[in-house]
């Protein structure tokens, strides 16, 4: 301190070299400040280069998802088509047994109405054939009272006729010989007229 009183190049010097000392203190705090800073800002860059490779891996993750998804998608509208196209098979072929069904309906139907007007025309025959049935049982019935009516009028003549079967049977006889007699001459004129012819 003393030299420095006494001379004034040294003051200054001294003074300079303190100068120069503050100065170097403060841009070592000014360095430590950087230096704390560049630190946190490399810690940061890294837990940013951290992220950004998470976030990178999770990117790749979901768009692996996202072509999974797609693909997934795909064969879900295919089958979709698939299930329609199947699904308009059912249906036409749903329509296809109701318009059958439809036919088989009708058809049955006339076949029951042609069934019941065969059956009426059946019933009425049976009725007719009923009632001639019963015309017939009584005419039956008339002629048999007329056949015993008749019958008994027969058993009468034929007991009437009885008395008369021998006087019958003597003309029959009688008339056997008369045409045994006939018969006799004849032949004895035809031999006698084949004598005269020769």
């Amino acid at each position: 301190a003393d030299l420095a009183t006494g001379n004034p190049h040294l003051r200054s010097f001294l003074r300079m070299v303190a100068q120069l000392q503050v100065r170097a203190d403060a841009a070592e705090r000014e360095a430590h400040h950087w230096r704390s800073r560049c630190n946190a800002v490399e810690v940061q860059l890294q837990q940013a280069r951290t992220d950004g490779e998470a976030l990178q891996e999770r990117m790749g993750l979901q768009h692996r998802q996202g072509e999974d998804l797609r693909a997934q998608l795909e064969a879900a509208g295919r089958s979709r088509e698939g299930a329609d196209v199947e699904h308009r098979k059912n249906e036409e072929r749903l329509n296809s047994d109701l318009e059958r069904c439809r036919a088989e309906v009708l058809r049955l139907g006339a076949q029951g109405m042609a069934q019941s007007q065969a059956l009426a025309s059946e019933q009425a025959a049976m009725l007719a054939s009923s009632h001639e049935i019963n015309r017939l049982r009584v005419e039956l019935e008339v002629v048999g009272t007329m056949g015993r009516q008749q019958a008994a009028a027969l058993e009468a003549a034929r007991r009437q006729a009885a008395g008369a079967d021998l006087s019958a049977e003597h003309a029959a006889q009688e008339r056997v010989r008369v045409e045994a007699l006939l018969k006799h001459a004849t032949r004895e004129q035809h031999e006698e007229l084949m004598v005269a012819t020769e």
